[in-house]
């Protein structure tokens, strides 16, 4: 979909005003250029006539020189102009990158389940380096080549205005056949990014998977997958550059027309004793000067058209709401949250429910734990606790308020979640902890891993804090204990914990029981089970089946009763009991 140039100006309007002092400093910087250029071809004209009219030397000399001094300043000045456009066009783009970014990660689990990470990073970085390069030379090459043109045909009208007249004229023409060749070749370059946004998310999506793939022998079947996304990426590109070669094709022709109104009116002036000889060297340069900018104008109308395309794929992407609206409230720091499900119906498409009726509440300050099968629907309840999805049917409540009421943010603020698989950045143990949260001090990270029982494992490390974690090194326990420590930091009012210590050790999981016990002090916490064992933290228990609440209670009051399906599992330590 082609964005209306209205909105793409809009886009563009909101990231440049920021920067509207740079961009003052390039305007400025442009119209001296251009001034200067239009200025030597007036001097060398005074020079050539100067030396047809045997002026003393000393005048030749003048001239020569003003015209050596405006020459070095014009380079001087546009290496000036180059330097501020390209700087404009990087900070302009990184608040572009910024915000999308942030509206993605804002964006509901729906849309991303529709995009995959290596489409959203052509679509982040790809589509926005397109757009570095239109604000650093379109500014530059297209505004200032348009400005050129027009100072140009200034002078050559006090010239002689049939000159103007002609060349006008066939400017106009070709300006509107380019016109139209852009309006045929943007959707081209539209469809060509698209295409490399897929191939980019299936990279993405096998090379994740790398660990899985070679040992399953699957590289070579990865590799026979690349070739349908590389072939439409090679037609739409081939489309894409044959529709944008009629651009020069337009050009040529106004070159040749050109020469042929320069060729013809300077001979015509000069025979009729018209003009001086310098003037005709002065038209026929001036002639020559149009041919660079509209050489410029052809080079950068790929370019311009690429970022058409960018700027509606940014557009759109920017313009994407999210099914998850804000609410206008904060949740209540402190232990005392309590969570309740009523009725709540949920499935990912409408053949499925993931959840059915759901119902149950967890009291402030105590902790439930949900056991069941793979599928059964564990992980979807967490996921709609933390916004992530709105139930279709029924409310969540947290504190006895919908948590629709309340702003994203406080939501997944008042949430600290802790799952077996652990996401860790390469960096320092203090960045993993504390995500690069300026205001946390080495002392008070310190004071967390003690208060977690885990100061033996922080003696252990070889530069403290600034130990460098690198993940595919790092053992499950080590992962886990930085995942403890890092929402422990955050101090939420609710835990989950999803299967934690379900890839561990013995001795490691001793060691994290402790600290899940303080973790969970005071705290509200929902335990996803995989194994029984972790169940012992829990004070209530539901079993779910197909999405549907089987059984509920007490934990021990479920254990004692051999009829339960919990007790079953219990016995045989095991959830393939649920029958």
């Amino acid at each position: 979909m082609i964005t209306p140039p209205n909105e793409q100006f809009k886009l563009l309007a909101r990231y440049t005003k920021p920067h509207w002092r740079m961009f003052s400093l390039l305007a400025v910087l442009l119209t001296a250029n251009l001034a200067l250029q239009i200025l030597n071809p007036l001097i060398m004209r005074h020079y050539i006539d100067a030396a047809t009219n045997r002026q003393p030397l000393y005048i030749i000399s003048r001239i020569a020189l003003l015209f050596l001094g405006v020459e070095l300043v014009t380079q001087a000045i546009g290496i000036m102009e180059g330097y501020v456009a390209s700087k404009v066009g990087w900070e302009t783009t990184n608040d572009v990158r910024n915000d999308l970014v942030r509206h993605c990660l804002k964006l509901d689990a729906e849309f991303h389940k529709e995009h995959s990470p290596g489409e959203m990073i052509q679509r982040i970085d790809g589509d926005v380096s397109e757009l570095s390069e239109f604000f650093s030379r379109f500014v530059v090459n297209i505004i200032g080549s348009g400005l050129l043109i027009c100072g140009i045909l200034l002078v050559l009208w006090k010239v002689d205005w049939r000159i103007d007249l002609l060349l006008v004229l066939i400017m106009t023409v070709s300006g509107g056949i380019l016109r139209t060749v852009q309006r045929q070749v943007v959707p081209q370059w539209v469809a060509q990014h698209q295409a490399k946004a897929e191939l980019f998310g299936y990279l993405e999506e096998r090379l994740g998977g790398i660990d899985d793939i070679r040992p399953n022998g699957g590289v070579d079947y990865v590799v026979r997958g690349l070739s349908p996304f590389m072939r439409v990426l090679m037609n739409r590109q081939r489309r894409a550059s044959v529709a944008s070669s009629w651009s020069w094709t337009v050009i040529m022709l106004t070159l040749g027309a050109f020469f042929a109104v320069d060729t013809t009116f300077g001979w015509y002036l000069y025979m009729h004793s018209l003009v001086t000889i310098g003037t005709v060297y002065m038209i026929f340069h001036y002639t020559m000067m149009l041919i660079g900018p509209v050489q410029q104008l052809s080079g950068q109308l790929q370019g311009f058209q690429q970022a058409t395309a960018s700027l509606s794929r940014v557009q759109e992407l920017s313009s994407r709401s999210s099914l998850i609206v804000d609410g206008n409230r904060d949740v209540p720091h402190g232990c005392g949250v309590s969570v309740e499900f009523d009725r709540v119906s949920f499935s990912y498409n409408s053949e499925l429910r993931a959840l059915d009726d759901v119902s149950f509440t967890i009291p402030a300050g105590e902790t439930l734990g949900i056991v069941g099968r793979t599928g059964s629907g564990k992980s979807t309840l967490a996921k709609l606790l933390f916004r992530l999805y709105n139930p279709q049917l029924g409310v969540v409540r947290l504190d006895g308020v919908d948590v629709r009421e309340y702003r994203t943010a406080s939501v997944r603020r008042s949430i600290g979640l802790v799952t077996q698989n652990v996401k860790l950045i390469y960096g320092t143990v203090r960045d993993n902890i504390t995500l690069f949260e300026p205001n946390m001090v080495d002392a008070q990270i310190i004071e967390i891993l003690c208060e977690l029982g885990l100061g033996n494992w922080f003696d252990n490390l070889q530069f403290g804090l600034d130990t460098i974690i690198n993940a595919a090194e790092m053992s499950a326990g080590e992962a886990q204990i930085v995942s403890l420590a890092r929402v422990f930091m955050r101090d939420p009012s609710i835990v989950i914990l999803d299967e934690p210590s379900s890839r561990m050790d013995s001795g490691t999981e001793i060691q994290l029981r402790a600290a899940i016990d303080r973790l969970l002090e005071g705290r509200t916490a929902i335990v996803i089970a995989h194994r029984l064992e972790t169940m012992r933290y829990a004070d209530q228990i539901i079993v779910l089946e197909g999405g549907r609440i089987s059984e509920s209670g007490p934990r021990e009051a479920l254990i004692a009763d051999h009829r339960s399906l919990y007790s079953q599992m219990v016995r045989f330590g095991t959830e393939d009991h649920l029958v």
